[in-house]
């Protein structure tokens, strides 16, 4: 099975091309933006083009939480590429993806949401904590982040590769089922 698996939240966005498991191919930016930054199809679309080949069995993203503009990128791009041809689709939580990236290493994975607002996965559950909640949660555990997180643990290589690895434990999805996952509401419990 080949398997494409795209980032377009993290500092670093970009593609692996999985074939039965094995990394096959690889297009990361280089060229770090910060989680406010705007990001575009046109700065997404090379990297992934680059990875593209005609016998894509599946297709992997990053669904959210996190930039409203990332997510609605990563998600168009997707559906522009893949429209009309009948492919998997696997949607991946983006702190499941820090967590997957991090592993082992026991660590809270965040997403910032706005500049005084976190996501934060705790035992299972996720929750949007403030900056004091999250200055108490990093005091006493190790983070892994995106976002402007003191004291975290970085992602330089992205999450495409800890998404496309979730994808292959989970059931796959049509297109169509691919939502995005940056509602407040959504999250908090």
């Amino acid at each position: 099975m080949k398997l494409l698996a795209i980032d377009s939240l993290s500092e670093h966005p970009g593609g692996v091309l999985f074939e039965n498991g094995q990394i096959i191919g690889r297009a990361i930016s280089d060229q770090p933006r910060s989680l406010f930054e705007r990001r575009s199809v046109d700065e997404l679309f090379p990297l992934i083009a680059s990875l593209f080949v005609d016998d894509i069995d599946a297709v992997a993203i990053t669904v959210g939480p996190g930039s409203f503009t990332g997510i609605r990128v990563g998600l168009a791009l997707v559906q522009g590429l893949f429209l009309g041809r009948e492919v998997g689709a696997f949607g991946v939580c983006t702190l499941d993806a820090i967590q997957e990236a991090v592993a082992p290493a026991n660590v809270i994975p965040v997403v910032q949401l706005r500049k005084t607002d976190w996501f934060v996965s705790l035992a299972s559950e996720i929750r949007l904590v403030s900056e004091s909640e999250l200055s108490e949660i990093g005091s006493k555990n190790a983070l892994a982040a995106i976002g402007n997180v003191t004291g975290a643990m970085r992602l330089p290589h992205g999450l495409a590769e800890a998404t496309g690895h979730l994808a292959m434990k989970m059931k796959a999805g049509s297109l169509s089922e691919l939502l995005p996952k940056y509602l407040v509401e959504t999250y908090v419990k």
